[in-house]
């Protein structure tokens, strides 16, 4: 079955539609704010991966688009094919919270959203909970 039309009945991890659902080991794995502003997350990330204890440069060059920079900057540290997994996208949010809200169907900017309605069974703790074993 397509995998988009099965993530309709059944939630999927993005990473696992991503990676056509394929396994690579992630070297990384980053937890995120919701309220942090996603730029600065992937330039946090991208730093980690140069082995710079700051994200500014790299978040300007995102700002800017300065894409084959970051590229080159790293295949010379070796970590252009680093696996990161960042929790957002590699937890199955489906087997979580996707049937429910804390905002009560409205998003960030007053938008309102249905929930989701896959079959995907909820763990909120437990050995099949994917969100309560982050240290």
């Amino acid at each position: 079955e397509d995998p988009v039309a099965l993530g309709k009945k059944i939630g999927f991890a993005y990473v696992s539609l991503a990676a056509d659902f394929s396994h690579r080991t992630p070297v990384v794995f980053v937890s995120h704010s919701w309220s942090n502003i996603f730029s600065h997350l992937v330039a946090a990330v991208l730093a980690n991966a140069l082995g710079r204890n700051c994200y500014a440069e790299v978040a300007n060059d995102l700002v800017n688009r300065d894409f084959q920079h970051l590229v080159a900057d790293l295949k010379a540290c070796g970590t252009y094919d680093q696996v990161c997994w960042i929790c957002s996208f590699a937890v199955n949010q489906h087997s979580v919270i996707c049937a429910k809200s804390s905002s009560g169907g409205v998003d960030s900017t007053g938008v309102r959203y249905e929930f989701c309605t896959c079959s995907t069974a909820k763990h909120g703790s437990g050995d099949l909970c994917e969100v309560d074993k982050f240290n």
